[in-house]
């Protein structure tokens, strides 16, 4: 069974079997007790009436031929036999008279309790030579001269055909609300399983690099919320892939740029048709396009070093202040970063990384806004804080959302020659392991801030 529908089907009949079936026997149970009930209140009417009849005739009321004319009446009527014994308590044995037609090894007890003035109602207990099951009821008889009995016998039969007819009607009726309801479940659990196939079926598609549909979204439940969930991922594989092919050429670009510079300095020096007065700025030019390269390369080396599992971080403590002149001295324009941070905190963390981080974000101050460029550091209520402010443009507020998702590039850098789209998803990441967060928004004067923080585990030394 491939299909998990049929198995909800088939799991909700066995339930509904099991349910309806005890069901089914109850409501049997219940009519057949039914049945039994009206049976005895029927016959318990027949003793009544005959018991009557018999003290009508012992108060001469009516004759020997009137009352054997009024109990074949009341047989008739009720569809049963009626004998009445005179017995002597003391020899019940013989009491039964031959050719009664019911076997009679039980009455003996029944006539004993009859002698005490009780009735007796038997379902099954008696059956007649051919082995056919007769439903009893006796009582004492009003005799004058005796201790007598009323035996009333009925057969059985017709109730047990009312019976198996009612108990066949309810098997009947039972099997087809169960195959009812698996029709239905079944459909039911078809049409709730349509988006997971279509889900399925798109995921297949997706990763092999189709471009999908959404998958209707048909309902606001659990299925409906994976469905959602679904949209959204598959939304975000695709920005991702675009995202990722876009910083594939951007970095082939970005490579491709600097190798040509290299490469035409490196053989106008070689073939000698520089003029000797740019010598010097070839050089210049190797150099620089070569640490380009290097920076690059460590770029790409350290975010895939993050984003291959977890990492061991090289903790070190040092003094945060100290963090933040050093890259304020390396980055590009040094006279143009203002620094604040009066106290000498000390932090534990990869300094490396660090490093890495603030210069990427003075990098991006540099090339993408406006100076001075605010560097600020802090310690409050547990936490290490370090503010990154430039002066430029901000970003609109669906930048913001996006800028440390990997190989994001902002929609006015696109065309800038520089950026990967790495710098700053290698700054998140990097917090994360220090059990941090960076956060970035528009400050309402102007430029963009960057506020990173994290836990202090020295305790706010």
């Amino acid at each position: 069974m491939k299909h998990i529908s049929v198995r909800v089907a088939l799991a909700f009949s066995l339930v509904c079997l099991v349910l309806i079936v005890t069901a089914a026997l109850l409501l049997y149970a219940s009519y057949r007790r039914a049945i039994v009930n009206e049976k005895y209140e029927d016959l318990r009417a027949v003793y009544a009436e005959s018991a009557r009849l018999i003290r009508e005739h012992a108060a001469g009321v009516i004759s020997d031929t009137e009352l054997d004319a009024s109990v074949d009446l009341v047989s008739r009527v009720g569809k049963c036999k009626i004998y009445v014994l005179r017995f002597d308590p003391a020899e019940v044995e013989t009491a039964v008279p031959e050719g009664l037609g019911i076997r009679t090894r039980e009455i003996q007890g029944d006539l004993l309790l009859i002698a005490e003035d009780k009735t007796v109602f038997r379902e099954l207990v008696y059956r007649d030579n051919n082995d056919a099951p007769y439903v009893f009821y006796g009582g004492p008889a009003p005799l004058l001269d005796g201790t007598g009995a009323i035996l009333i016998y009925t057969s059985a039969g017709q109730m047990y055909t009312d019976v198996a007819s009612a108990a066949t009607a309810i098997s009947l009726g039972s099997g087809g609300l169960v195959l009812i309801a698996a029709v239905l479940v079944f459909f039911v659990a078809d049409r709730l399983m349509r988006p997971l196939r279509q889900m399925t079926q798109r995921a297949r598609l997706l990763a092999q690099g189709e471009s999908v549909a959404d998958v209707p979204e048909r309902a606001q439940d659990e299925i409906g919320a994976l469905t959602r969930a679904f949209n959204y991922m598959k939304t975000r594989v695709i920005e991702n892939e675009n995202a990722r092919q876009e910083f594939l050429a951007s970095v082939s670009h970005d490579i491709r740029t600097p190798l040509t510079h290299i490469r035409t300095s490196a053989l106008g020096l070689k073939e000698g048709w520089l003029p000797p007065e740019m010598h010097e700025r070839a050089i210049d030019m190797i150099t620089d396009e070569s640490l380009r390269l290097i920076e690059m390369t460590n770029d790409l080396i350290e975010t895939a070093r993050l984003q291959s599992g977890p990492m061991e971080l090289r903790l070190s403590v040092i003094e945060l202040c100290t963090l933040l002149r050093d890259t304020a001295e390396h980055c590009p324009e040094p006279d143009q970063v203002v620094v604040d941070c009066a106290a000498s905190y000390r932090v534990n963390v990869d300094e490396s990384l660090f490093r890495r981080v603030m210069t990427n974000l003075l990098d991006n101050a540099f090339r993408y806004a406006r100076p001075p460029v605010e560097l600020s550091g802090w310690k409050e209520n547990g936490i290490c804080h370090i503010q990154v402010r430039d002066h430029g443009d901000g970003l609109p507020p669906e930048e913001l959302e996006r800028i440390f998702e990997r190989f994001y590039r902002v929609k006015a850098h696109t065309n800038q020659q520089h950026g990967s789209g790495i710098g700053l998803h290698f700054a998140r990441r990097a917090l994360e392991l220090h059990g941090g967060t960076i956060e970035a928004r528009n400050v309402p004067d102007g430029g963009l801030e960057f506020l990173l923080s994290w836990p202090d585990t020295l305790d706010g030394l």
